[in-house]
């Protein structure tokens, strides 16, 4: 990242970051000179946003190709009408907003502004060449294949282009150059021997998972087809997906690396073709990831994962904060892990969890409605007493209403306790007349 941001300062301008209001974001966003518009919508009083907005300042002064901008949101509600929470970054590029989904700290920004600021498409002679690159964060690629017999009408890559523009942070898009080589890989996804002028197929790294785009050549057919294909089998775990991973009633099966490291792009590429071709009872289980070690340091601590720099493997119940923590002695090997996740799943490993650090006696793995209550209840057992005795009270007082005049429990309860009530009720409704009065008099 250092060499990033070295080559990125070369030759360039200093640009610090606008001040967008009501009356100039318009003007300002769409100056045909700026390409791509980074927005940060902050609160001047919240301390996080004062130590973010000097880094956004850093980076606009590093980085020319992308304007930057900052919108005070206790001073420009208006424009912050759907923003809930600070800070919160936006791009805008082709007249539409878009959620930036990255991270906040330098490194992160440095890399979303230069791919970003890159060609949207790339071009490949071999189809072999697509994934040769350090970006691991980009495992799925759209490729748009002219065949042999393709038109000299440059219509559907402009149209791939525009969409790539808009997509090109979380996913690759190449055009293959047509060959004989090229075509019989194309065959082999496409399944056809018949050629059209285009082809537009999405491939993802180390996988044998594909699919071929049937829609009709327009912007926004092609922009769905992409955002309906950009999850992985083993998406990057980030602080802007992690609610989502993490919320849809999977477990988390989490691979922790270092990306450094030179042999992690080898290790994360047998864990993507495990998690492709793994069972279904455990794919029903789990949504596997891998997750920076050196961005989620606290998240490690809590979950007392020891990384010393090799591969190391996690399993998280987040909404439960219950984990399963692969034995030390273990090996990183897909059958090593593949055996740990069986043994979780048939509950012959004890889980822990974050709240309490200690490990749970009973099999945890199926989920409880009422865990969390459960919890507090073991923990204060005196306030599941009161709540017992209340609630056998209530039925007391209830079902006497339902007992005859005559009876001796329905006498009692009329003469000892709802008259009590009544009388409550009443004292209860004249303070509230005569603090009524009492104001109406201090008025007149």
């Amino acid at each position: 990242m250092k060499v990033l941001a070295a080559l990125l300062t070369i030759g360039q301008v200093f640009a610090l970051s606008t001040e967008l209001t009501t009356s100039n974001i318009e003007a300002t966003i769409n100056d045909p000179s700026k390409d791509l518009f980074l927005l940060a919508y902050y609160d001047s009083k919240c301390n996080f946003c004062q130590q973010f907005l000097p880094v956004l300042e850093e980076i606009s002064s590093v980085v020319n190709q992308m304007a930057v901008g900052q919108i005070d949101c206790t001073k420009e509600e208006s424009l912050c009408s759907d923003i809930k929470g600070y800070p919160t970054l936006k791009w805008y590029r082709d007249g539409e907003f878009h959620a930036y989904d990255g991270g906040k700290d330098h490194d992160d920004l440095l890399s979303f502004a230069s791919t970003m600021t890159s060609a949207p498409v790339k071009s490949f002679i071999s189809n072999k060449d697509i994934f040769q690159d350090d970006d691991t964060s980009k495992n799925v690629a759209f490729i748009l294949y002219p065949t042999s017999v393709a038109s000299t009408s440059t219509d559907r890559s402009s149209l791939f282009e525009s969409v790539a523009r808009r997509f090109q942070s979380l996913a690759a898009f190449a055009m293959l150059e047509s060959n004989e080589s090229n075509d019989e890989w194309a065959k082999s996804i496409t399944r056809q021997n018949s050629k059209e002028d285009h082809v537009l197929m999405r491939v993802e790294r180390d996988v044998g998972k594909s699919s071929i785009y049937g829609g009709d050549w327009s912007i926004p057919s092609i922009a769905e087809f992409v955002q309906d294909n950009l999850l992985t089998v083993v998406p990057k775990m980030t602080i802007s997906n992690v609610g989502k991973l993490g919320g849809n009633d999977l477990y988390l099966a989490i691979a922790i690396v270092d990306p450094e490291r030179d042999e992690t792009p080898a290790f994360l590429s047998e864990f993507r073709r495990y998690a492709s071709k793994a069972l279904p009872s455990i794919k029903k289980e789990y949504q596997f990831v891998w997750l920076d070690a050196n961005k989620w340091t606290s998240l490690l601590e809590r979950y007392q994962v020891a990384f010393s720099g090799e591969p190391t493997f996690l399993v998280l119940d987040l909404p439960y904060d219950i984990y399963w923590n692969l034995p030390q002695d273990a090996s990183t090997s897909m059958d090593e892990i593949g055996q740990f996740l069986k043994d979780v799943t048939a509950g012959d490993v004890l889980s822990k969890n974050a709240n309490v650090d200690e490990s749970v006696k009973e099999n945890m793995f199926t989920k409880l409605p009422n865990a969390e209550l459960a919890e507090f209840y073991h923990n204060h057992p005196w306030v599941m007493m009161c709540n017992v005795l209340v609630s056998l009270y209530v039925l007391l007082l209830m079902g006497s209403t339902a007992l005859p005049s005559s009876s001796r429990l329905h006498h009692f309860m009329e003469n000892y306790y709802w008259s009590r009530v009544d009388k409550i009720l009443a004292f209860l409704a004249d303070d509230g007349e005569a603090s009524s009065d009492a104001k109406k008099d201090k008025k007149d």
